[in-house]
């Protein structure tokens, strides 16, 4: 299909693709806790694209939880990010 003949419904998703990770993102951390490489495999973006979605889900009044992971020596530890599926519901205006 070229450009000129696309369906105009479907032209324009791309722009799009910001909502659709801040969903997934909310929706696999009501379901448990993830490291930051989790989250980034399972969005397929950046470290930065990350840190930004949990700071979106921070100012939509949605508290995300981070807890840090000691397992022996780390000069790093990962960190452990959840959130409550309840919060979340309440803060998106769903309850």
């Amino acid at each position: 299909m070229t450009p000129s003949n696309a369906n105009p419904i479907y032209a324009d998703l791309s722009r799009h693709q910001p909502v659709k990770r801040l969903l997934k993102l909310l929706r696999l951390l009501c379901r448990s806790e993830m490291t930051a490489a989790d989250m980034r495999f399972e969005l397929q973006c950046s470290d930065r694209t990350v840190r930004r979605l949990l700071v979106t889900l921070q100012e939509l009044g949605i508290k995300v939880e981070r807890r840090s992971v000691q397992k022996g020596y780390e000069p790093e530890p990962p960190h452990l990010y959840t959130i409550d599926a309840h919060n979340a519901a309440e803060a998106l205006g769903l309850f």
